[in-house]
């Protein structure tokens, strides 16, 4: 009887990694708009692996919906009910640290995503493996959900895209003086910042202390200007580009110098976190020290142009901008 040989085993191929990601959401009585963020996920040509949402004490019924859709979402969700009010800072820290993904998404509780949001920032990722995070344009629409005909970049001086263009020294400078990347676009690399991600201090946004940690890690960010996200704009916003009053008073003496104190705060918190928790890793960010210390003799200045009229200080903060552009 002759012995039948086995074939042999058919070399499998391992298929391409795919990132994991995860989502880092906050909420703090959002229901109002929440179901229809937390469906937008859903709809996602590329679903998320993992969704953290940590509520900060809400008393309306956010927490209720929260735990609905962790039922009968198609990936798993984690939640966190805080007892006491943390900030939007520390929220989002405790949301960070709990993400599991290759990269993270942030999230607020009153947008909308665009269906392909995931994928293509995953993709920007993919692209650019020295980017520490991708972000993108964003439509702007109402408290209904309707458009607004207007795009979030137009609101800064200095978009993500052209930022990303200039030199490192202006990168730099600009990133700790101002911050045009706003969460809700943002997607970025977590083993990027993950040994110095926190503490978050309190004078700190968490979408500008990401990005100022990605280029102080030699890590700058990418951006496209595809529309990924409807950012809405209504009065309950806590942070972001609707909670500012356009067409506010002019502001007091006092007043202006409490903002200076308060960027002074961050210049000092982003000091002692560099020599804390970067530098006995990367030696090489010592030269932030000067771009912090730049930052202080600017503030100096502006400070004594408090009692100048309105068009004084803006002519002299535009001769500002352009030396540092030349």
């Amino acid at each position: 009887m002759p012995i039948e040989i086995p074939a042999a085993p058919v070399a499998m191929k391992n298929p391409a990694y795919s990132p994991t990601i995860s989502i880092a959401m906050c909420t703090y009585n959002g229901e109002r708009f929440l179901t229809e963020q937390l469906e937008s996920f859903v709809n996602q040509s590329r679903l998320p692996d993992h969704l953290v949402a940590c509520d900060d004490a809400s008393t309306d019924g956010t927490q209720r919906i929260l735990t609905e859709f962790a039922i009968r979402s198609p990936f798993p969700v984690e939640l966190h009910f805080n007892t006491a009010t943390f900030g939007v800072a520390k929220n989002f820290e405790q949301a960070l640290l709990a993400c599991a993904g290759d990269y993270v998404a942030l999230c607020d509780q009153d947008d909308r995503w665009h269906s392909s949001k995931l994928q293509r920032l995953s993709e920007l990722l993919d692209a650019n493996p020295q980017a520490g995070f991708a972000c993108s344009d964003a439509e702007l629409i109402d408290k209904h959900g309707n458009s607004l005909h207007r795009k979030l970049w137009n609101v800064w001086r200095t978009d993500p895209a052209t930022l990303a263009l200039k030199p490192a020294t202006q990168r730099r400078a600009y990133s700790v003086r101002s911050n045009c990347v706003t969460g809700a676009t943002m997607m970025f690399r977590r083993k990027v910042v993950w040994d110095c991600l926190a503490p978050i201090p309190q004078s700190w946004v968490h979408d500008h202390w990401l990005a100022v940690l990605c280029e102080i890690l030699n890590c700058p960010g990418c951006a496209t200007p595809e529309l990924l996200t409807q950012y809405r704009l209504h009065p309950g916003q806590t942070i972001g580009v609707g909670s500012r009053n356009w067409f506010r008073r002019p502001q007091t003496i006092d007043e202006r110098q409490k903002k200076f104190m308060q960027r002074q705060q961050r210049y000092d918190d982003l000091q002692a976190h560099l020599e804390a928790c970067i530098l006995p890793q990367v030696p090489e960010a010592a030269i932030w020290y000067d771009v912090i210390h730049s930052a202080r003799q600017d503030l100096a200045v502006r400070q004594k142009e408090l009692h100048l009229p309105w068009w004084h200080r803006g002519f002299n903060r535009f001769l500002r901008g352009k030396r540092r552009a030349a």
